[in-house]
């Protein structure tokens, strides 16, 4: 696939900002640094550290990663034909979208100034980021845009929305003020990793993918990156792992992409189409 993203960075004594080109548009993505007081003799406290929500997993939220960089590159301009199909659904039908895990929010942001009406969610201590992100591209000609979401602000060609989504939680008590049921579209990006949080991954996104108030034909565009070793690795799930739950649960996983890290050679970065088969 031809890298329609190109990415520089700069930083300050907080953040490092990614400086996205997505032709034609220019988007700024700040990430927390990896330790803030490195360059004086403070004493770095965590914002965070006492938050219920601030987890071991939510804490790789502050980052951007390449999962998400690569799942936005193939959807803005890779030929293959499910590529076409998302752009076709977002840019021309303007379907709802929501976002699993946005973190820091380059793919939903992304995504939204392709076109898209994205509802970008997380957890509640990683959704400020979020948010301060969303804002950093709010565009000069800040006229308003209709959006499928309630307190959505423009960006790019389209809009973004954020709300706290926690998949310990069922969806059904998380409807407000949007309820995510409704997006025909689900991306989510580098969000099974980890051993114990793919269950909760799968689960929601198995309920998000459940026809809902007429909205029957879903789709899920998920980015997967190699990291576990089947028999091997504890922590570090493997994707054998992760398709079993998914068929527990009535879904079927479609590879449409895969190209090999950047990061680690060797491994791959996978783009899965995931559908429900059967309603349960």
């Amino acid at each position: 696939m031809t890298k329609s993203i190109a990415i520089t960075k700069s930083s300050d004594r907080e953040y490092l900002y990614h400086n996205v080109s997505l032709p034609p548009h220019k988007l700024t993505i700040a990430s927390r640094l990896e330790d803030p007081s490195s360059d004086d003799d403070t004493d770095f406290v965590d914002p965070y550290l006492f938050d219920p929500s601030y987890t071991p997993a939510a804490a790789t939220g502050f980052s951007v990663w390449e999962g998400a960089i690569t799942l936005l590159s193939f959807l803005h301009s890779s030929p293959a034909p499910a590529a076409h199909e998302f752009r076709r659904r977002v840019v021309t039908k303007r379907e709802k979208i929501v976002e699993l895990g946005s973190g820091t929010g380059i793919g939903g942001v992304g995504i939204a100034a392709l076109g898209g009406d994205v509802l970008l969610t997380d957890v509640d201590s990683v959704c400020d980021i979020t948010r301060n992100n969303v804002a950093r591209n709010l565009p000069k000609d800040s006229s308003p845009l209709s959006s499928g979401w309630k307190a959505a602000t423009r960006v790019g060609l389209g809009t973004a929305a954020v709300q706290t989504l926690d998949w310990s939680v069922p969806v059904s008590s998380q409807i407000s003020p949007n309820d995510p049921r409704s997006a025909p579209l689900i991306v989510a990006a580098e969000v099974a990793w980890l051993v114990d949080l793919v269950p909760c991954f799968v689960q929601t996104l198995a309920d998000l993918l459940r026809p809902h108030a007429g909205v029957a034909d879903k789709t899920c565009y998920w980015a997967y990156k190699e990291r576990g070793v089947e028999g091997v690795s504890k922590m570090f799930t493997t994707m054998p792992r992760v398709m079993a739950i998914f068929r527990e649960l009535g879904c079927e996983v479609t590879e449409v992409w895969r190209e090999e890290s950047r990061e680690d050679p060797g491994k791959y970065v996978i783009v899965n189409i995931v559908k429900m088969l059967s309603v349960t």
